[in-house]
């Protein structure tokens, strides 16, 4: 038999070596896989895992805090979900934390293991949806390259809902040449229906924002 894939990647960062090694050990009793930095700086000089993931952040360290290394990861673009770990509650850093789009804030001597572990999975869960809309965002952006301008215009129109007789009003174009433009469209975004058409409405928009 083959053995199980991890259902997910926790990087553990925190400057104490006791507090890194107690959590990786937890971590792979629940079956996940684990990666371990003694400090912010040491993370942001490497890649993020491949796969679902979830960053367990210490927030008081020597050198860069765990703010800031929030801070710098989401300017790089990495998505992945942050739980920040403390020693003691404070308020405002963690009002901070979670401004700053943290999944969590949990204080070291108060967490329960099951807990953490529970909601570790569903960070897990939350990066998995969000990797493969970056994914279909991803291809769906390779298959506009093969649109026309007009194309594109008629497609972000018809996934909106508006009807090709009013689409035409609005380009100055007739009926039927919005039917040639969207039957194109559709043929290039490989899609067969105007249910697919409508749900990507949001992303051609944006894509459409960006040409």
């Amino acid at each position: 038999m083959t053995e199980p894939q991890p259902a997910g990647t926790v990087v553990i960062v925190d400057d104490d070596a006791s507090i890194r090694q107690s959590l990786a050990t937890l971590m792979d009793a629940a079956g996940f896989s684990t990666r371990c930095h003694e400090s912010g700086d040491a993370l942001l000089e490497c890649e993020p895992p491949d796969g679902p993931a979830c960053l367990l952040l210490d927030l008081h360290m020597p050198g860069t805090s765990g703010i800031e290394v929030q801070r710098q990861l989401c300017m790089q673009g990495y998505d992945m979900p942050v739980i920040f770990l403390t020693g003691h509650a404070e308020v405002h850093a963690a009002v901070d934390a979670l401004k700053g789009g943290a999944a969590d804030f949990i204080v070291k001597s108060e967490f329960r293991p099951a807990d953490l572990v529970a909601q570790i999975r569903s960070c897990f869960d939350h990066h998995a949806d969000t990797l493969d809309h970056k994914r279909r965002k991803a291809d769906l952006c390779q298959c506009v390259e093969r649109l026309t301008r007009r194309e594109l215009e008629v497609a972000v129109l018809a996934a909106g809902g508006t009807t090709n007789h009013v689409i035409g009003m609005q380009l100055g174009i007739s009926e039927r040449t919005v039917e040639i433009h969207r039957g194109r469209a559709m043929k290039k975004l490989e899609l067969r229906t105007a249910a697919e058409l409508a749900r990507l409405h949001d992303d051609l928009l944006e894509i459409s924002e960006k040409h």
